[in-house]
């Protein structure tokens, strides 16, 4: 419902009287258009027996002395403004808040009426905050709501983002190397057969998967695998391996992997101390690993 005075009539020679009901016509539409700009930041959480801080009304304190800065509060589809204040809260006391009225006395109260009486109408009406067992509303309860478009617009993008994100990755294919040269054994001996690793980059994450094939000699107990190139890698803290096995027809074990402390584009898959496979049997090892990338 819209609440607006028709003025087309007044003129010079015809002029409108102002009547109580006038008076209160205009202040309902005013507090009735306020109240619906800001039930509708709120959203479907709106709550009519709860009280919303519009902003500040934030808090610090030392011991027992509790500082509160200005603020304002919607409740009870009207919106009161709140004074800082510093209060001391002990014993079985908390902040509350009451209704306090002062008046508007610039030109203003008191009013004398035609009738010769003299009263206080502009009322200024705010909410207090003072110590005490109980008031018309608790600190405590006060709901801060997130009304900054900003920061809904930055947090809807953030949300949009990440979706983008997650879809991006689940339709993106696999890319697959099989070069030979990109697995070395580099301590030890061993002849590599093959090799395929596989891998996808999503925003800062690659997610890479190998498997390699080769003929164990005595001594083995290292690869050195070269990563995909056109990359920048950050290195050793932000490479985790899901899974490093390394096995043959009868043995399996579980290899550490290594990012190169001189060269992020490799990955050492060490075996552990004692390992061996017996000479000529064809073995395989595989790792599947998250990297984060610049």
């Amino acid at each position: 419902m819209a609440k607006k005075l028709i003025t087309t009539p007044i003129s010079d020679t015809a002029q409108m009287p102002i009547k109580k009901g006038t008076l209160k016509f205009l202040q309902d539409s005013h507090f009735e258009n306020v109240a619906t700009i800001i039930k509708s930041m709120l959203g479907s959480a709106y709550d009519p027996s709860k009280a919303y801080i519009l902003y500040g009304l934030n808090v610090t304190n030392v011991s027992t002395t509790y500082t509160y800065t200005d603020g304002a509060i919607f409740y009870g589809n009207t919106v009161y403004q709140v004074d800082g204040v510093t209060i001391t809260i002990s014993g079985g006391n908390v902040a509350v808040l009451n209704l306090a009225v002062t008046q508007y006395t610039t030109d203003a109260d008191p009013v004398t009426f035609t009738d010769l009486t003299v009263h206080n109408v502009h009322n200024i009406i705010k909410l207090a905050i003072t110590a005490s067992t109980s008031g018309l509303l608790l600190y405590s309860d006060l709901i801060r709501p997130v009304l900054d478009i900003s920061t809904e617009t930055e947090r809807a993008q953030n949300v949009e983002n990440s979706i983008i994100a997650n879809v991006y990755q689940l339709k993106q294919s696999w890319a697959t190397r099989s070069n030979i040269s990109d697995v070395t054994a580099i301590t030890g001996t061993a002849s590599i057969t093959g090799s395929i690793i596989r891998y996808k980059i999503n925003g800062q994450t690659m997610y890479l998967k190998a498997l390699i094939n080769f003929t164990a000699t005595s001594g083995f107990a290292a690869f050195k695998v070269l990563l995909p190139s056109g990359v920048n890698y950050i290195g050793i803290p932000t490479s985790i391996a899901d899974k490093c096995v390394a096995f043959d027809s009868t043995t399996e074990v579980t290899m550490k992997a290594v990012c190169n402390v001189s060269d992020t584009t490799i990955i050492t898959m060490q075996m552990p101390n004692g390992t061996t496979f017996t000479d000529g049997n064809v073995c395989s090892a595989y790792i599947s690993m998250t990297i984060e990338i610049a």
